[in-house]
């Protein structure tokens, strides 16, 4: 009790304290900050002369605190627990000012809140914000804030994590925006503020470094001078910055004096500038060489934080959660802009490297490379459509306008043989109407429309006649405007040049708002602007549903494998979009966007320079490079991947054929679509359980509880601009021969996504589906007979493997994808690899069907169950509903296991037929399910394709006979004459079947010949592992973690690269090592006491982890290292159901079973989606 009065008697002290310092805050506040509003500068205030500067520096910081205090207040969720200071007094006052109008209120603190309130939207108003003394410090104190990473050099990591808020607040310095100030006096300050912003090493810091072991010493001074360097690099921006505004003055200077002072002020800064640059190198020097001593011995050491030494300076992620620790380059560039940056002069730098592609590229390829960057950078639909529509209306507004205007009608003008003359028509109209929707996405496009418009006039009636000498009048007042047009678009550009990418010419580019999924029960998606919890390290997220159903004294469990309680969770809003890196040039100083740049910030190493694009061009470049980087090429081949490319080039080649007969012209004159590669970066062997409802239902059947399946992902590239762009991807699962009925011998498409970017585009269909059409043709000649597709578009908001489409890149409907695919089967029907196409429905529910081998009616046990596939979601959906409706029915709880029903009562088949479809009858001796999903299934036949690859006596045979060597098919046969012709040959082990005598010659029906087909559909291909390809869901989460967007051709050429960096990652020579690792950490798990060195640095490496602040997820390399192998062991590890010794294993396969829940999440979202547009169609 004594120690509980004590306890309340300092808190009731501590706000009294605090209600003191507020009323302190508040003197002359009010006065101040309308005294500044009505004056040019600060100093104009009323203050004592001889106390004017102390007091105006006050004063400005008390407006500012307050300022930053209100915003604080408007936002803060946390209520009590908050560690901000006066946060509770200042949401109180903020709910008070919300309602005060009383200009003579005696609240405490209304009036001078109000009044700095008041200030700010008078400046926020007038567009001041950015030169006001009190708010330019604020606004850019906010946007530093929001913009940075709190990973940012990871021994600082829990320095900025221990600091509270209010610290933050009280200690942050007063910018007085010494660069916006033009006289001499407001210079020399900035001259002191940057000589004295460069501190020594202070005696205190070297007295601590004493006292301490020589391993902490050494870190300590390492730290100290990374420190300076950072101040150094800071202040050498500043310089920049100001000398460029001087350089702006000193074009615009008016009289001698005025031009000698600047020439003044630009000798110092030079002066400094060189001053600052002899400092940077000398400590650069000194920190890589400490760096090099010291890696070794951090990597071996449990606990030690990770020194993140960067070469470049680059640019940090607004996401705290980037694996890049440097801040992002906001509007203006200034000292807030820059943070860690190690940068080692290019002309000390000992060893040459470069982290950007560009230095692999070819001359011509950085030009068009370049060009693309301009056009995509400013040259948006909504801009080209604001630039060309006053254009088009000028045209359509002269006095011979209307000519041009509307379609030539051939009838309605006796021309009959308009059509013949002219192949494209074009007309004002229809350019207009182009432009308002927002098709043109390029000035060329636009341009040639326009262009054609006259040129077919002057073709059809001749340069001379009337029509064509007023065609070519508008020609060329269209040629004119529109270089005028030209013009002031780069004029646009140029007065934006000095803040902006020097590349693209665009300020800050936002990202896509990153996907959030909750770490709670429900695992779902956290919608845009949606409120959750999260932890300190900002890793884990709970929605507000599960946050509320979390109770307080329950640990959560962190995906570092850490504990935390529900009262240390923060409040944040999904609203928060990442910012493109940047990066600055080693040459021209100036600053680019990463993306733009082509740059690797992951392989941006110590010693490496980077030489922007335009640079390289004039200073390095070779048109034809040494040496260049592992592209698409480079990856491994396979028999698959050969196969497709071989027949994309047939493929391509009849296409070149067909236009060059079309335009009367040679196959060399036709524009084709060149290096294309396909690759094969992901072959697993897999077990796909069967879900539990199924299971249960149907166990006493014998039916498998996992099918073994082989998983695929197969890629498409093309070289843009000299740069590899992933441009397609198909995932597939193969079930062989070993695997049980009903899946034998199938393969399931399951999905397939693209981006626009292929060139030229004419060939973009035939190209897409030839990759499709060529697997269906390798895998029948492995002995598959069957393949499936659901085809369904993706529901609204999902993605199925590219993150983020282009904008102009519609989803299509589901009739078009319906019309895609079955245009793209029936040519492989044309070419003799499918031999019937036919529905799902159509094999299992269509008139009543029956099992042509046993002839009994089909249940849910002979129905294909695929991974992802609509059939398995839909069945466990309908297994809940009768389980409840039976224990409704019956008045009984869910029993653990669900009785198995085989025969359907004769009322329970009435009422289905009834509620779902009054018209239709349904099997009343068939299984429940089976009725209920043929209800479903008939609404949407035609989204579930069937594709026969081999004949009927193939299957069976395949299906029936055992031991057999070699199978032969013939092609596409009748069923009755495929069996009265089926003979035995002479060897019995292979199946013979005699050349049909009446066969049609069709597309169809080519000319029979035997197929040798393998009876084993063992993949010769080697195995290939990949994590981030492993599932489509991977890919996607690896890609908006690393915010790899495909939605701009400029971001695919990154996201690209990025992808092959990580494909190309040396991995087969480590195979053994990787094996040796495991067996190392099985070892160390369960081993108590063991003098190996390597049973003791494992345990060592497994107590870093334990302890790192950073984790695998901030760029901890050692964490990445480890978890690797821990995500290895855990997906095949052989402990099920019982707890596995090896650390994190089990949080590992909780994260597994998570991105599974999300997985089958999105396949409720397409089942459901495909349900809903079934029911709005029949209706």
């Amino acid at each position: 009790m004594q120690e509980n009065s004590q306890r309340e008697r300092k808190n009731d002290d501590d706000v009294t304290a605090k209600d003191t310092e507020l009323d302190r805050l508040d003197k002359n506040l009010a006065k101040a900050t309308a005294q500044y509003h009505s004056s040019d500068d600060v100093s104009s205030m009323e203050i004592d002369d001889d106390e004017n500067s102390e007091k105006k520096r006050v004063i400005l910081q008390q407006q500012q605190r307050r300022l930053l205090l209100l915003r604080h207040a408007s936002k803060c969720c946390e209520g009590l627990h908050c560690r901000v200071k006066f946060c509770p007094q200042m949401v109180t006052l903020w709910k008070h000012m919300k309602t005060c109008r009383d200009k003579n209120c005696k609240a405490a603190h209304c009036l001078s809140s109000r009044c700095v309130l008041n200030h700010y939207r008078i400046c926020k108003s007038e567009g001041l914000t950015s030169s006001c003394g009190i708010c330019a410090p604020v606004m850019k104190h906010i946007r530093l804030k929001e913009s940075s990473s709190t990973s940012q050099d990871p021994d600082l990591l829990n320095q900025m994590d221990a600091l509270s808020d209010a610290e933050r607040y009280d200690e942050m310095p007063v910018d007085t925006e010494a660069e916006e100030q033009d006289s001499s006096d407001s210079f020399k300050a900035l001259k002191e503020a940057l000589v004295s912003g460069v501190p020594n090493e202070s005696s205190d810091e070297m007295a601590v470094c004493a006292s301490q072991p020589e391993e902490k010493q050494t870190a300590q001074q390492l730290k100290t001078k990374q420190n300076l360097l950072n101040q150094v690099q800071q202040q050498k921006v500043k310089l920049t910055s100001q000398n460029q505004k001087l350089q702006q003055q000193l074009k615009g200077a008016s009289t001698p004096l005025q031009l000698e002072q600047l020439q003044k002020q630009q000798n110092i800064l030079q002066h400094l500038n060189q001053q600052f640059q002899q400092q940077q190198v000398v400590l650069e020097s000194e920190i890589q060489r400490q760096g090099e001593e010291k890696s070794d011995s951090q990597q071996l050491s449990p606990g030690k934080k990770l020194k993140n030494q960067e070469g470049k300076r680059t640019s940090e992620s607004v996401d705290g959660g980037s694996k890049d620790l440097r801040p992002n380059k906001v509007l203006k560039r200034d000292s807030s802009t820059v943070s860690v940056s190690a940068s080692v002069a290019s002309e000390v730098s000992t060893t040459k490297k470069s982290s950007s592609l560009i230095t692999s590229m070819q001359t011509s390829d950085i030009e068009a490379h370049l060009d693309s960057l301009v056009n995509s950078g400013r040259l948006t639909p909504r801009n080209i459509s604001r630039k060309c529509l006053p254009i088009v209306k000028r045209l359509r507004d002269h006095e011979n306008g209307w000519v041009f205007s509307e379609p030539v009608d051939p009838i309605e003008l006796g021309i009959h043989d308009y059509f013949d003359i002219v192949e494209h028509p074009m007309d004002l109209d229809l350019v207009t109407k182009k432009l308002e929707n927002g098709v043109y996405w390029d000035i060329t496009s636009f341009r040639k429309d326009t262009r054609l418009v006259f040129e077919n006039a002057i073709l059809y009636n001749g340069k001379d006649s009337d029509v064509g000498m007023m065609a070519k009048e508008l020609l060329d007042l269209f040629e004119q405007d529109l270089s005028n047009c030209f013009k002031g678009l780069n004029a646009d550009e140029e007065t934006k040049k000095a803040d902006s990418c020097s590349l693209c010419g665009n300020h800050r580019r936002l990202y896509e708002l990153p996907s959030l999924f909750c770490s709670g029960t429900c695992g779902r998606n956290i919608r845009r602007n949606a409120v959750y919890f999260t932890d300190r390290m900002k890793q884990n997220q709970w929605c507000e549903a599960c946050y509320a159903d979390q109770k307080d004294d329950e640990p959560l469990l962190l995906d570092n494998g850490k504990e935390t309680k529900k009262a240390h969770l923060q409040q944040m809003k999904n609203d928060k979009s990442p910012e493109e890196k940047w990066v600055q040039c080693d040459k021209c100083q100036d600053w680019v966007h990463q993306v733009c740049a082509l740059f690797n910030g992951t392989q941006n190493y110590k010693s490496a320079s980077f030489t922007c694009p335009k640079c390289y061009i004039k200073f390095e470049a070779n048109p034809t490079p040494s040496t260049a980087p592992k592209g698409a090429a480079e990856l491994l081949q396979c028999k698959l991947s050969e196969s497709i490319e071989k027949g994309i080039a047939q493929t391509l080649s009849k296409e070149y054929e067909k236009i060059a007969e079309d335009r009367d012209c040679t196959i060399a004159q036709v524009e084709k679509a060149e290096n294309l590669y396909v690759r094969v970066v992901s072959n697993l062997d897999k077990k796909q359980k069967v879900r539990e409802g199924m299971r249960a239902r149907y166990s006493k059947k014998n039916y498998p509880s996992e099918f073994p399946v082989k998983s695929k992902c197969i890629l498409l590239f093309q070289k843009i601009h000299g740069v590899d762009v992933l441009l397609f991807s198909m995932y597939v699962y193969e079930y062989g021969d070993e695997c049980p009925a009903p899946n034998r011998r199938r393969v399931y498409i399951s999905y397939l996504d693209s981006v626009r970017y292929l060139t030229p585009a004419q060939y973009r269909t035939a190209i897409y589906q030839s990759v499709l059409i060529e697997y269906l043709r390798f895998v029948k000649m492995r002995g598959f007979h069957t393949a499936h597709i659901w085809s369904c578009p993706p529901a609204k908001g999902d993605e199925y493997i590219f993150y983020c489409h282009p904008v102009n890149q519609l989803t299509p409907r589901n009739d078009m994808l319906c019309a895609w695919y079955n245009n793209t089967l029936q040519k492989a029907k044309a070419e003799g690899i499918a031999l019937d196409i036919r529905s799902l429905y159509d094999d299992y529910f269509k008139d009543n069907v029956v099992n042509r081998t046993t002839g009994e009616p089909f249940d849910p046990t002979s129905l294909p169950y695929f991974d992802g596939d609509y059939v398995p979601g839909e069945i466990e959906k309908i297994i809940k509903d009768l389980d409840e409706d039976d224990n409704r029915r019956e008045g009984t709880k869910i029993k653990d296991a669900p009785k198995v029903v085989t025969a359907p009562s004769k009322s329970e088949g009435k009422r289905a037929g009834t509620r779902s479809n009054p018209g239709r009858l349904v099997n009343q001796g068939r299984d429940k399910v089976m009725n209920r999903l043929d209800l479903i299934l008939s609404r949407m036949k035609e989204n579930f394709f069937v594709v026969q690859l081999l004949s009927n006596d193939y299957i069976d045979a395949a299906e029936g006979t055992a031991g057999i060597t070699s199978l032969v098919d013939s092609s596409p046969s009748d069923d009755d004459s495929a069996k009265s012709t089926r003979t035995i040959g002479k060897n019995p082990y292979i199946l013979d079947l005699a050349e049909k005598k009446d066969a049609k010659a069709s597309s169809a029906s080519i000319p029979l010949c035997q197929q040798i087909i393998p009876v084993s559909t063992k993949d010769e291909d080697p195995l290939m592992e990949q994590e981030c390809f492993e599932t489509r869901l991977q890919f996607l989460n690896y890609c908006q973690r690393n915010n790899y967007q495909f939605d701009e051709l400029r971001r695919a050429k990154y996201s690209s690269t990025m992808v092959l960096a990580y494909l190309h990652n040396p991995r087969e020579e480590k195979e053994q090592q990787i094996k040796a690792h495991l067996e190392v950490i099985a070892h160390a798990a369960s081993c108590q006491g063991c003098v190996s060195k390597n049973c003791q640095r494992m345990k060592q490496l497994f107590g870093h982890v334990r302890g790192c602040e950073l984790t695998h997820k901030r760029g901890c390399k050692i964490c990445t290292r480890l978890f690797m192998l821990l995500i290895k062991h855990a997906r095949d590890c052989p402990t099920d159901g019982t707890a596995c010794p090896i650390p994190f294993c089990e949080r590992i396969k909780e994260r597994n079973r998570m991105l599974l829940k999300q997985q089958r999440l999105m396949d409720d979202r397409r089942r459901n989606a495909q349900n809903t547009r079934a029911k709005e169609d029949s209706a």
